[in-house]
């Protein structure tokens, strides 16, 4: 019981408040070993839900500070390892929690965020095709023009015109 106790405070969670009562004392309210046993059982169930919880609560924070990241620096040069340094998280880690939690990878992400705003710029017509791909961190305007129009159907000029 103090292991447990003791594992759960170390995570930040209070039994306390997990299980209404302090489980120091309540093991010994128990006659046989078969309910104690589960008891035990029930108590290791509800303290791996919190701490499932607490961990799907993290990686859905952790998702958040990623995307709000890309979004408030999607003109400035952004990788993996620029995020996970700001995070203070290893990229590997990040780069599969991202996957995990949003079903893409972080270029993929990227990627989209960087064409939908390409597509806005687009429709404003103020800016050309090559100041837009270099306005968003593409070094190539042909790899720019490639990648838009695989997702749109069209080059950013023809996209562009259609504005007009």
């Amino acid at each position: 019981m103090i292991t447990l106790r003791k594992s759960m405070e170390a995570m930040g969670l209070n039994s306390m408040q997990l299980f209404g009562y302090d489980i120091r004392e309540k093991y010994k309210d128990f006659e046989n070993i078969e309910l104690l046993s589960a008891w035990m059982t029930g108590l290791m169930e509800k303290a791996i839900a919190a701490i499932e919880e607490r961990k799907m609560s993290y990686d859905h924070n952790v998702e958040f500070k990623i995307k709000n990241y890309i979004h408030k620096h999607l003109y400035d040069d952004i990788s993996l390892e620029v995020v996970a340094e700001e995070l203070n998280i290893k990229a590997n880690y990040l780069g599969k929690l991202f996957k995990k939690s949003t079903g893409i990878n972080f270029m993929e992400y990227l990627t989209d965020c960087r064409l939908a705003e390409a597509e806005k710029l687009l429709k404003e017509n103020q800016l050309t095709v090559n100041e837009i791909a270099n306005k968003l961190g593409y070094n190539s305007t042909n790899h720019f023009i490639r990648i838009f129009k695989e997702k749109y159907g069209d080059t950013p000029k023809k996209y562009q015109l259609m504005f007009r």
